[in-house]
């Protein structure tokens, strides 16, 4: 799970505007096995709604990458997983 949430907030607020997102629950601590990301101002659409623009899409998919094991764990042969 990504923390996007967090990550857009300063780049929102940086112009001038008061980020608008919908959480399920706000007065909860963000999740400590969140993905924290580092976004630059670029990589959020303008807008108070932080929705994430190509570059945005690109450091979500890398930060991803990252993450996962180089080794998947599984393995298939033929049809079988």
């Amino acid at each position: 799970m990504f923390d996007w949430e967090s990550a857009t907030e300063a780049a929102i607020r940086s112009r001038g505007e008061t980020p608008r997102f919908t959480r399920l629950a706000a007065q909860l601590p963000a999740l400590p096995s969140a993905i924290r990301l580092d976004l630059p101002a670029h990589a959020v659409e303008q807008g108070p709604l932080g929705m994430p623009s190509w570059s945005g899409i690109v450091a979500v998919l890398q930060a991803l990458a990252e993450k996962l094991p180089a080794d998947p764990g599984w393995r298939t042969e033929g049809d079988v997983l």
